[in-house]
């Protein structure tokens, strides 16, 4: 797991970059709510975008078929991860 403070310093680093930003939290003073950016928004869609592309690409030229049994050998190299680990964060 992620502790509060690792959490925290990754969220400053978001509002420094603009990204997100802060609201006050009427429940709890200490405890603001964040919520992203127009500009984290923007950014975020760009990411996806890019991704996507990759992602196509690296699928063109196979069958389905093919997805299907590449899908079925990671599920089961991931469950035998997490079944020696004991957790799955890894």
């Amino acid at each position: 797991g992620v502790s509060r403070q690792a959490a925290q310093k990754q969220l400053n680093l978001l509002l420094d970059a603009g990204l997100v930003g802060q609201s006050a939290n009427p429940a709890n003073r200490r405890s603001p709510f964040y919520s992203m950016s127009a500009k984290g928004g923007s950014l975020y869609r760009e990411i996806v975008q890019e991704w996507e592309a990759l992602a196509g690409g690296l699928a063109s030229g196979l069958s389905s078929r093919d997805l299907v049994a590449a899908r079925k050998i990671l599920e089961q190299l991931t469950a035998r991860i997490v079944t020696q680990d004991g957790r799955r964060d890894r």
